[in-house]
């Protein structure tokens, strides 16, 4: 080999050397730069979960927000009775309301001594009445309804009881509105029957407000009294009942389910010797007298009047369907509770916001203390208000034909259905229809059933 031959060997391996080394170079820095991309990737991915984490949290209702105070407001704060919220909300102008202009809309009435008197006066005047009229045979019985100012017919008198009669009873004389209350953000009045889930629903109205203790007994807490349309200013009440832009709901039970179902809470209940045939016999005798809790006049008739008992006064005279059905634009059942609620909630835009959200205790909970219940935690609730047995009472459906054949001989519910027969009349005929219910429709197809059976006597006269 010459020596040039040498230098050029040489050379062509240290060219092939260079290239070996910066290929090693490149292949670490290129290393470096994807590791670089994929730690930057991850934190933004980390950034991004926590962002999202935080906008999930933010998107739930208030009432389940964390809770940084244990207690109650008391003393002679304006919200006394309201629990695990900020001292500063116990004395709060606004709350339940989201503004201070929704507040005094909705002001609770402060009545002069003299409007106090005359306004309980005809609270009584109409309670003596006894009994309202039901007009679904009327002529023009399906022909009114909230599409209207005014949905009384000018052919008929007005509704007989005015609003606001439950100031002076929640018991007999309370009036159809005694369990009627707004929510505000979805412009609904949802009209509650004692014995058809009314208390849920009470808790679900504190849910919405953001009242972190909502699931506890709603009836004393000063946000629930202030959302109560009978304790409304009269011109408001009437207003709002009349408002072509609100919505009227309200939810009917089984009457022999319901009957049974106030006899074994508020009767066998509370520890009284009474059998469920011997109630009946009483609700059924209009000649048995007691006196008014809140009216301070005479003795009253205790049979089915304006007098009894709201837990077991017919359905039908609540939220005056009785009177004027078609007034009503949301007619539910307790039977189908879970596709009434939803159905109804996402009509007025509170079902994404708030009651897809609602939760209760997955089973039984026991609290010393029924007026401070906490919310529970996402593993221990069922979610979705009214659904699956979000009440806490998921056996009632199963056990509510249980119950019926062993209280109810045949007899017995025959003397029941001709007691509550206005309630029967109008159950089956909510049960006849599919979907959503309307009092307007309910009521057309009552006036068809009123005008068939008149037919059918003047046949038989024939």
């Amino acid at each position: 080999m010459t020596c040039l031959q040498g230098r050029r060997i040489a050379g062509r391996n240290g060219a092939m050397l260079l290239v070996l080394l910066l290929t090693v170079v490149l292949a670490g820095v290129l290393v470096i730069v994807m590791q670089g991309k994929q730690l930057h990737a991850g934190e933004n991915d980390g950034t991004r979960g926590a962002k999202a984490s935080k906008q999930k949290r933010l998107d739930l209702p208030l009432a389940l927000r964390n809770i940084t105070r244990e207690g109650c407001c008391g003393g002679l704060s304006a919200m006394k009775g309201l629990c695990f919220t900020d001292p500063a909300a116990c004395n709060s102008t606004t709350y339940p309301f989201r503004s201070k202009e929704e507040g005094d809309k909705f002001a609770p009435w402060e009545p002069t001594k003299g409007q106090e008197y005359a306004h309980q006066k005809r609270c009584e005047r109409a309670n003596f009445h006894l009994r309202p009229p039901t007009r679904w045979c009327s002529s023009n019985a399906a022909s009114t309804g909230s599409t209207g100012s005014n949905s009384s017919s000018e052919n008929e008198p007005a509704p007989l009881h005015p609003f606001g009669c439950s100031r002076y009873s929640m018991t007999g004389g309370s009036g159809p509105y005694d369990r009627a209350v707004i929510f505000p953000e979805g412009k609904l009045i949802f009209c509650g029957i004692p014995k058809v889930s009314t208390s849920e629903w009470f808790k679900f109205l504190r849910f919405t407000a953001g009242a972190t203790d909502y699931l506890s007994m709603a009836h004393y807490k000063p946000d629930f009294n202030r959302l109560r349309l009978d304790g409304m200013r009269p011109e408001t009440q009437k207003e709002l009942w009349d408002s072509r832009t609100w919505t009227r709901a309200v939810f009917i039970r089984d009457p022999a389910q319901r009957l049974l179902s106030a006899y074994l809470d508020k009767i066998a209940g509370g520890g009284n010797n009474v059998s469920f045939a011997e109630f009946v016999d009483v609700i059924a005798n209009p000649e048995i007298t007691g006196h008014s809790s809140g009216m301070k006049t005479g003795p009253i008739q205790t049979g089915l009047s304006w007098f009894t008992d709201p837990h077991w006064r017919p359905q039908a005279w609540s939220c005056n369907m009785s009177e004027d059905l078609p007034h009503i634009d949301y007619v539910g059942t307790l039977d189908r509770s879970a596709f009434h609620t939803k159905n109804l909630l996402e009509r007025v835009g509170l079902w994404d916001s708030y009651g897809k959200h609602y939760r209760v205790y997955n089973g039984s909970h026991s609290s010393t203390n029924p007026h401070g219940i906490h919310p529970p935690a996402l593993h221990e609730s069922r979610i979705g208000f009214m659904q699956d047995g979000s009440t806490g009472k998921s056996g009632h459906h199963r056990n509510a034909q249980q119950k019926i054949d062993r209280y109810y001989s045949p007899e017995l519910m025959e003397k029941v259905r001709q007691l509550y027969w206005m309630d029967f009349e109008l159950w089956d005929a909510v049960q006849q229809s599919d979907g959503a219910v309307r009092g307007v429709d309910i009521a057309e197809k009552l006036k068809k059933e009123c005008d068939a059976r008149e037919i059918a006597k003047e046949t038989e006269v024939i």
